[in-house]
């Protein structure tokens, strides 16, 4: 579908809600509001972002399984602006988004460093420097404009259609590093009644974190070739929402994407607070996902299903503590081959990464091989997906494995809002019939200084934050994890 055809289908569906909104308060007669000042009809806001990464893969390089150390710096600026057409709920946005290394990544500021071969792609094979870039951050320039978008908005109908920043558990902005996730499309929402809502999303593309173009391709095994090009082409997902929600003490969310070419994902959570009017503001809250594989399944043959719990509380006015749980069953498939690489190859299954075991050797050439984890198009490997225990470097969907997992997170918000901690420590547990005992843990630190309290006026923060996180993945070693991990990010930004 041409963009052409997606803005005369989102302007009829636009026309299409207001038509039914202007009928419905039309049979209703409402006293005359009180007159209002009239807001101003161009609004703005931006940010000036800068990071410092570091990534310790390895130690005593080239030992060990010849990862390399990595670090980057990118500083970036974001401009956004929104335009409403006088007293009518239609208004128009944008949003452009410039980043520059400013030289300070050497030949890693040249994105053509980043092609299969080069010097810069995340682990080189042949290279002797200790340190090379995160190509997360990325290192390297990015000048885009991420959204452009007409949008149609009042108290009974939410309509944008255009490059958008959007928000849904399983695609999101994934806002972790110097620009954030945008998507092209359609997002529609109604409100039916009191706590009440359903809404349709179709997103034909995206744009990642680390590029400047909307494009086709996803996060998962597949759909880029070797030299970055786009393989298999995908032609979005499609995401049927609905919602309810009971004053302050009861929330429940239903989500259905198809992603095409992928799998079919059901997702269910809410959120319980048992005595909402209590200072411990108490809750219970809970997950459910089942995806499954559809159309041509270009990352393989999906079969996942995982559940979640967590309870949180308050104590105080400064310390919020939450404790999660995840599980996920493994499912297995047994294979005749010549050798396990072999049989994981044959398999056609989306299979686990990161270390986790994955082929049992069951004897006359047949092999045992594990499988179960979801599949995630858009926040793969981004460690922003909606699991209860996901940490800054790793959730169970970025292993894309089955299994186990816990986190106990405390936040600390200082009394006069200046200083934020959040501390975690979570553990995974990826044992199955083809190795036991495979577990991971990650001690997570997160601490942010506000410098000045926001008032009135242009000024909307300017902070500084650094993130730790340390992994203990020694038991993992054996299935192919790193032998180390440790992570630090600094970001120094100023709001406006």
């Amino acid at each position: 579908m041409s963009r052409a055809s997606i803005t005369r289908t989102g302007l009829w569906a636009c026309a299409f809600l207001f038509t039914l909104t202007t009928a419905a308060l039309a049979q209703t007669a409402t006293p005359a509001p009180k007159p209002t000042a009239t807001p101003e009809p161009f609004s703005y806001n931006g940010y000036v972002r800068a990071f410092y990464f570091t990534r310790q893969n390895a130690t005593a390089y080239p030992k060990g399984t010849g990862q390399l150390n990595q670090a980057a710096f990118n500083a970036a600026v974001k401009l956004h602006g929104e335009y409403a057409f006088g007293a009518t709920p239609w208004s128009v946005g944008a949003t452009y988004v410039y980043a520059n290394p400013l030289g300070q990544n050497d030949m890693c500021d040249d994105v053509g460093n980043y092609a299969a071969g080069g010097t810069c792609q995340q682990y080189p094979s042949a290279n002797n420097n200790e340190k090379m870039s995160d190509t997360t951050l990325p290192g390297y320039t990015l000048s885009t404009l991420g959204e452009a978008y007409l949008q149609y908005k009042d108290k009974y109908a939410n309509v944008k259609i255009g490059d958008q920043s959007f928000t849904s558990p399983w695609a999101n902005p994934s806002d972790s590093r110097v620009k954030q996730v945008y998507f092209q499309g359609l997002d529609a929402n109604v409100a039916l009644a009191p706590g009440w809502s359903v809404g349709v999303s179709r997103m034909l593309q995206w744009e990642s974190r680390v590029s400047s173009d909307f494009n086709r391709s996803t996060l998962l095994p597949g759909s880029l070739a070797a030299d970055g090009s786009i393989a298999k082409p995908t032609t979005g997902f499609l995401l049927l929402k609905g919602s309810y929600a009971h004053a302050s003490d009861f929330v429940a969310n239903l989500n259905f994407y198809q992603f095409y070419d992928y799998a079919s994902l059901t997702w269910v959570d809410g959120k319980w607070y048992p005595s909402p009017k209590s200072p411990f503001k108490f809750f219970v809250a809970g997950q459910f996902g089942s995806e499954k594989s559809a159309g041509a399944a270009i990352s393989g043959m999906v079969d996942s299903q995982m559940a979640g719990a967590q309870l949180g509380a308050s104590f105080g006015k400064n310390v919020d503590v939450t404790l999660g749980f995840n599980t996920s069953p493994w499912h297995s498939k047994d294979i005749s081959a010549a050798s396990c690489a072999a049989a994981q190859a044959a398999s056609g299954l989306f299979l686990p990464t990161g270390g986790s075991p994955i082929c049992q050797t069951l004897g006359g050439g047949t092999y045992r091989i594990y499988y179960g984890g979801m599949a995630s198009p858009y926040t793969d490997s981004y460690a922003t997906d909606p699991t209860f225990t996901g940490s800054i470097s790793q959730t169970m969907v970025d292993r894309r494995a089955a299994g186990d997992a816990f986190k106990l997170g405390a936040t600390y918000l200082s009394t006069n809002k200046r200083f934020k901690a959040i501390v975690s420590q979570a553990w995974y547990d990826y044992s199955n019939g083809a190795g036991a005992n495979a577990t991971t843990a990650e001690t997570n630190v997160d601490l942010t200084y506000f410098f000045n309290k926001v008032g009135k006026g242009a000024y909307h923060g300017f902070q500084l934050r650094h993130r730790y996180a340390e992994r203990d993945i020694r038991n993992t070693v054996p299935y192919g994890g790193l032998p180390v991990f440790k992570y630090n990010r600094t970001q120094l930004e100023f709001d406006f």
